[in-house]
């Protein structure tokens, strides 16, 4: 019941935790923590970021 009302379910955790795994992977070889998180925000985030025209 309580996955009705968040809107919340299995298959968005999963997908979510799967887009981390990617881009934890993509990331391999960078030399600090950092980098890598910042890869996870940018894929797993949802940031929108800005392009020039």
């Amino acid at each position: 019941m309580e996955a009705i009302k968040s809107g919340i379910n299995s298959a968005v955790v999963e997908g979510l935790n799967n887009k981390i795994r990617t881009a934890f992977r993509r990331s391999y070889g960078f030399k600090a923590q950092k980098y890598r998180d910042t890869i996870i925000y940018l894929v797993a985030g949802g940031l929108s970021l800005p392009t020039i025209s």
